[in-house]
Formats: structure tokens, sequence, C-alpha cells
């Protein structure tokens, strides 16, 4: 990793293997096997950006680019590369990429008792709006969004 972090880039085909890795390493990610990457590629609003500090993911985020919105799909980093702020950059340059494409708000939902992931997101702007209940197998999901 160099001074200023990993390279954020759009994931290719080949990333796919690696992304799913991290998603089954991750205890806060949504869970998606290589075949939700691949079908998720080939999605026309779909963005999928990886973190590749020497050309291997070791983060992504996902989401469907629905102006006036973007909706966060899943966002990961693998457990080598926790803390070191990369869910930050990734998830800036999907601000970045929402707001060119006209787009004024992120959304997302997380289930209540994703405290990690909670609070990484109210730690990055994000606010509480509202509650889906028993969304995720009976526990209720926290609808949250952030105003780009």
């Amino acid at each position: 990793m160099n001074c200023c972090g990993p390279e954020i880039s759009h994931a290719s085909e080949k990333d796919c293997p690696a992304l799913a890795e991290i998603d089954s390493a991750s205890k806060t990610a949504a869970g998606w096997g290589l075949s939700d990457f691949e079908r998720e590629l080939k999605e026309p609003r779909a963005v999928l950006l990886a973190a590749k500090p020497d050309g291997k993911p070791i983060g992504f985020i996902a989401a469907r680019i629905l102006p006036p919105e973007v909706q966060l799909l899943n966002l990961a980093v693998g457990p080598d590369s926790e803390r070191r702020g990369i869910g930050g950059k990734l998830l800036a340059a999907l601000s970045e990429i929402a707001r060119s494409s006209g787009c004024s708000a992120m959304t997302l939902e997380v289930c209540e008792t994703n405290s990690a992931a909670k609070s990484f997101y109210l730690k990055n702007g994000f606010r509480v709006v509202g509650l889906r209940p028993k969304f995720y197998n009976g526990k209720d999901a926290v609808l949250m969004d952030l105003k780009l």
C-alpha cells in the first residue's frame, strides 16, 4: 500500500473469486457468493469497485445507481486489511461516481445486530431514517441514508 492507500477501480470478472473470499471472511458483509459478484458485473446499473494495492482485491463495495439515489448493497474489507481506512476510501469513490451520475443520496439497510457496520456508517455521515421489521431472519433492518 502506498502513502495514499490502495488503488480503487472497477472490479472485473477475474476479481470475482477474490471478492467472494473477502465477503465470506467478513462478519459484516452480505454473504454473497461467486455467482452473486459475477451477476452484479452484468447488471447495467451496478457499480462494483475493488481496492487493489498490488493488483489483488483486499476490499470491495457494490451498489446500484438509481438516480436520485445510489443504493449501497454490500461492502467488505479483508480481515488482514481492516481498520486502515479502506472502507472509507471505497465509500468516497462510490460517492463520487454517484454524484457524477446525478444521485443526491446514498441509502442502505443493515441488520440491527451488526454494530460494527452501523458504527462505520454513522462515523461516515449516514443517519438512521427507519426500520424494516423482521427483514433479516426475524431481525430488524436499520435503514440509513447519506446526503451526497
